[in-house]
């Protein structure tokens, strides 16, 4: 059986191909297309502020910290930013790239998964979910638009 804690560098090493590649590198590979590196030089710090930005990065953090060190809260939190990714992308950019769509829908199975293969120990400390609304209103209402426009 595979190890919980080993997804952790699944997931970093997951984070840092889409950080460089972006999400179209699957595409790009399916497609026998020439795989492009994202251009970090050319492009302003805002870029590179947006690009981290992206909920579904953050989600991905999220996601191996919760492999490294699960706890109920850790995993709550995972569990939710997964599902907001999942619904998220198919409101907006599902039109636009089904494969990256179900690439999310497949990060998010571990996660979905993880209290099958590991037992989640702790308190809920409800302080942690508030914290986590608190931040996805402010993300929808400051930082949505900012991130995702180009």
């Amino acid at each position: 059986m595979l190890r919980v804690k080993s997804l952790f560098y699944f997931y970093i090493f997951i984070y840092t191909i889409f950080l460089i590649f972006g999400y179209s590198f699957l595409n790009n590979i399916i497609n026998n297309k020439t795989i492009q590196i994202i251009n970090f030089d050319d492009n302003s710090s805002n870029f590179i502020l947006k690009r981290c930005l992206q909920l579904s990065f953050i989600t991905l953090l999220f996601s191996s910290i919760t492999f490294l060190n699960p706890n109920i809260n850790l995993y709550i939190i995972s569990f939710i930013l997964n599902v907001l990714v999942i619904i998220g992308y198919r409101l907006y950019f599902y039109k636009n790239d089904l494969l990256t769509y179900f690439i999310h829908i497949i990060m998010a199975i571990p996660i979905f998964l993880l209290p099958f293969y590991s037992i989640i120990l702790g308190i809920i400390d409800y302080y942690y979910i508030l914290l986590l609304i608190i931040f996805l209103l402010i993300y929808k209402l400051y930082l949505f638009d900012y991130v995702y426009t180009i």
